[in-house]
């Protein structure tokens, strides 16, 4: 059986990658920025919220939101 949670992406999963990425990187807060990763992912999420989706295959984000989100999901 497969690892849904590498097929898949939660709208959780994002939230928790965003603040993440947000809390590593605190001056981008402080001018009022979104460090360029937490962006992407803030992108993905925003089109899930959208289409009102909770979970969507990895294969449909774009390639960069992809590589955003390996670099912060846990």
């Amino acid at each position: 059986m497969a690892n849904q949670s590498t097929e898949t992406v939660s709208i959780e999963q994002l939230g928790r990658a965003i603040r993440r990425c947000s809390e590593a990187h605190p001056e981008f807060a402080l001018r009022q920025r979104l460090h360029p990763d937490a962006g992407l992912l803030c992108e993905a999420l925003s089109d899930m919220n959208w289409r009102k989706l909770k979970v969507v295959e990895r294969s449909a984000l774009q390639d960069e939101h992809k590589a955003a989100l390996d670099r912060w999901i846990g």
